[in-house]
């Protein structure tokens, strides 16, 4: 059957995008992001999951091998804030596969994860790029925890909770006029402070990710001290995504040319928390 040209010329236009959403679906570094939690009711002391995955839940696991490799994990708690190194182990449940560690002691704790996933080259721009992940779960319930665990010293990318404040201007970047209203008409609980921290200053203009249990990803900018203010509006676990780029440095990683570092850190937190008049970072 021959197709007319107009037809076509909408099945070339068709396929491309078809084309371009799976090449994106399939980048670990636009799709798949590290993330920790910890499971309460499992062993003694409950025990850390790592994910690298789109959000912090099972998946297949299809890019996790770098991880299995050589992931750094560590727990800080009240007692020992020095890190205290735990061991990773693979696990593989019904079709899915990600990290586990058993936790020596109860929180409140920091459960912390470096890994290089390796080079990675970036579709839509064409850099080979040099991928640095971070992830972080805070397991508190009180501002004299976050002043304590809040700061990962061993990051060089980090996401830090503040405190509790009064609601301030937002600054949601291209999130369209109807996820926009629906932000604003659940933006009714208490107002967080995150701080984000690079190199161990603040990261000024930087892009930060938020989402809720229910809620959209939400985007924003730090502002000139490194902090953004969003609405707590639900009860739940949160997720916090930031990334830096080192466009100046260039190298060879396992064999493979880099034009760019790239360090990617995320943060999971249950909210509410005590948070008021913790002082800043």
């Amino acid at each position: 059957m021959l197709l007319s040209k107009g037809k076509v010329s909408v099945f070339r236009i068709i396929l491309l995008l078809v084309i371009v959403f799976l090449v994106i679906q399939g980048s670990p570094a636009l799709s798949h992001y590290l993330w920790a939690t910890i499971d309460h009711d499992s062993g003694k002391f409950g025990i850390t999951n790592l994910h690298f995955e789109d959000k912090p839940r099972p998946g297949i696991g299809e890019y996790l091998q770098p991880f299995a490799d050589g992931a750094q994990a560590w727990i800080r708690t009240l007692k020992t804030t020095s890190p205290q190194r735990i061991q990773l182990a693979e696990v593989n449940k019904q079709g899915n596969r990600w990290l586990s560690a058993e936790l020596p002691q109860l929180g409140p704790r920091s459960v912390e994860i470096y890994a290089k996933w390796g080079v990675w080259r970036f579709p839509d721009t064409g850099n080979e790029t040099l991928l640095h992940y971070h992830a972080k779960h805070l397991d508190v319930n009180s501002s004299k925890n976050i002043q304590a665990l809040g700061v990962a010293n061993d990051f060089l990318l980090d996401i830090v909770p503040g405190r509790y404040v009064k609601p301030s201007k937002f600054f949601p970047l291209d999130i369209g006029i109807e996820r926009l209203s629906n932000f604003i008409n659940r933006s009714i609980g208490p107002s967080v402070e995150i701080f984000v921290r690079w190199k161990g200053q603040p990261a000024v203009d930087t892009h930060l990710t938020v989402r809720g249990p229910t809620g959209p990803k939400i985007h924003f900018r730090t502002d000139t001290k490194g902090y953004v203010r969003f609405q707590a509006s639900e009860p739940g676990l949160w997720t916090f995504l930031t990334y830096v780029e080192e466009r100046d440095k260039k190298g060879v990683d396992q064999g493979k040319e880099y034009d760019v570092v790239r360090h990617t850190s995320t943060l999971t937190l249950k909210l509410p928390v005590d948070l008021l008049e913790t002082e800043q970072p």
